[in-house]
């Protein structure tokens, strides 16, 4: 599971790059391909962004299945 964010970014990457080489010049996939790249980088977490650590659930908020009351 942690290599999907890279796959989504290469394949974002690939729309591009054949939206740009293709005659028509197709501004649809290229936006596509963008929106799925910068989609696919922000979910590695390589860029830390602020308002998505209130996003996440955080560990210590879930209860531990095994314990006994």
């Amino acid at each position: 599971m942690k290599a999907t964010p890279y796959v989504m970014a290469f394949f974002g990457l690939v729309l591009i790059v054949l939206g740009i080489r293709e005659e028509s010049m197709d501004v649809g996939q290229i936006l596509l391909g963008l929106l799925q790249m910068v989609v696919g980088i922000l979910m590695t977490g390589l860029i830390p962004l602020p308002f998505l650590n209130k996003l996440v659930v955080q560990e210590e908020e879930h209860e531990d299945p095994h314990k006994k009351f």
